[in-house]
């Protein structure tokens, strides 16, 4: 049992560092050579505020109801 536990532990850490080097480097790498930025992290010293103003969503019952 003791064995079985000891090679989850190691093989989860395998497959994830694997997958981590095969699929979300590339895409970082790939992002990076377009510059793009999906978080829109990128500073405007002339701006007066970085907050987003949104519309706000009318409330009604049907809003509320099935939410999940």
């Amino acid at each position: 049992m003791t064995f079985a536990v000891l090679m989850g532990w190691v093989m989860s850490r395998v497959i994830l560092g694997i997958l981590f080097y095969l699929a979300i480097t590339p895409i970082a790498l790939i992002l990076r050579l377009t510059k793009k930025d999906l978080l829109d992290m990128r500073l405007d010293p002339s701006a007066p505020s970085y907050w987003k103003h949104r519309t706000p969503d009318p409330a009604s019952r049907t809003h509320c109801e099935r939410q999940f």
